[in-house]
């Protein structure tokens, strides 16, 4: 479902948006931020709320909404205008100041949201590397079944090697690949920790304290043969043996048809595993908002609801929480 509140952030006079805004819901401590083009989302279950938005050098503005369940599939559009403050000298050194000490990191280049098939990928990942080849790696663990490379970009502050002590991330997309957000959001994560580094605190911490490493597409075979605006058949979920690549890997609990013979970018990733000290992953899939942790099955064949945590069960339910709130869940 898709309950809740949308819409953009302008100046009342320009008609431009405003970056950084914070909107904030009465009796509830979770704030969200506007994007560079003054956009928000906010998911909310039905019910009335208070919207209060504020943004430096602006006047607050404040509005009640009701959102309703009549539509699960869309949100209900709130747009605000803010009209600057008279109490306040705005200037370009305070803006970057509050922008790089306070607030989240933002891109500090002009930004495509757009798909990028494999040959633009491929290109946009050796610009990256090319571009800041000092905190960057860029190297195939292998290929797919036609011959794409399955390409990985590391971001760290001494690219290829491993310090002792410094925790090692992997972050993977498009194992589905009809599922395409997450490959777009990889490859703007790593635009957004390349170029902020050296000009953001939050980013230097992260670049200079692990060793990130950012798998765009683990199935770029399917993600050629999915279609712009198919958004109900499987066309492209598997590979190109038509195998789904997320039912491929080893069980602990048990074997059948889907993972009996492991594909060869299951083969690969599972190879990567093994050169790697990871100490947490996440795999980004589209279609659905769960956050799901391990173990994500158990061995009973007659009850399969039974929760079946591991022995870090507590650090799991602990980042699914926090990734929930930082994506607006309510």
């Amino acid at each position: 479902a898709h309950w809740g509140i949308k819409g953009t952030i302008l100046d009342e006079k320009s008609r431009t948006p405003i970056k950084s805004a914070v909107i904030s819901i009465k009796n509830n401590d979770h704030n969200i931020t506007s994007s560079l083009q003054g956009e928000y989302w906010r998911i909310l279950l039905p019910g009335i709320y208070t919207i209060t938005v504020s943004a430096f050098g602006y006047e607050t503005k404040t509005s009640t909404i009701t959102v309703t369940n009549s539509d699960p599939t869309s949100a209900t559009i709130l747009n605000f205008t803010l009209l600057r403050s008279t109490n306040h000298t705005t200037s370009i050194e305070m803006e970057d100041y509050i922008f790089n000490k306070t607030l989240l990191p933002d891109f500090r280049t002009p930004t495509k949201y757009v798909h990028h098939n494999y040959v633009e990928m491929d290109r946009l990942l050796h610009e990256f590397h090319n571009n800041y080849s000092h905190i960057s790696r860029l190297y195939s663990i292998g290929q797919s079944v036609e011959k794409r490379e399955l390409y990985v970009l590391e971001i760290s502050d001494k690219p290829g090697q491993h310090e002792l002590g410094e925790p090692e991330f992997k972050y993977i997309a498009n194992m589905h690949g009809n599922e395409v957000v997450g490959r777009e959001m990889i490859l703007l994560f790593a635009k957004l920790l390349l170029e902020n580094y050296g000009h953001h605190e939050w980013i230097d911490w992260l670049i200079n304290n692990t060793r990130i490493h950012l798998m765009p597409s683990m199935n770029p075979d399917g993600y050629e043969r999915s279609r712009l605006g198919d958004c109900d058949s499987l066309n492209g979920r598997g590979n190109a043996n038509n195998v789904d690549l997320n039912r491929n890997f080893p069980d602990q609990y048990r074997t059948y048809d889907e993972n009996r013979r492991q594909e060869i970018e299951t083969i690969a990733i599972m190879n990567w595993l093994r050169q790697y000290p990871f100490v947490l992953s996440a795999n980004l899939h589209g279609g659905a908002l769960v956050a799901n942790y391990p173990f994500d099955g158990n061995n009973s064949t007659d009850n399969r609801d039974y929760y079946n945590g591991t022995p870090d069960d507590q650090l799991f339910r602990h980042l699914a929480l926090t990734y929930s709130k930082v994506i607006s869940i309510h």
